[in-house]
């Protein structure tokens, strides 16, 4: 995860990977821990916007 290190150390506010095989999504910060939820976690990805991954691929 070092790319997302230096991403965030570039000056990056927010990484959001979401890996398929695992279906886990990872949420990187500056100085914060790292997350790591299931699909079905509300991630928040902008201002006042969450998303549940697994509702939207449902349908």
């Amino acid at each position: 995860m070092q790319k997302t290190q230096d991403l965030l150390d570039f000056g990056v506010e927010r990484m959001i990977w979401i890996l398929t095989r695992s279906q886990k999504i990872y949420v990187a910060e500056p100085n914060k821990p790292w997350m790591v939820v299931d699909w079905y976690t509300p991630v928040h990805v902008l201002s006042h916007v969450s998303i549940i991954l697994a509702d939207i691929l449902e349908g």
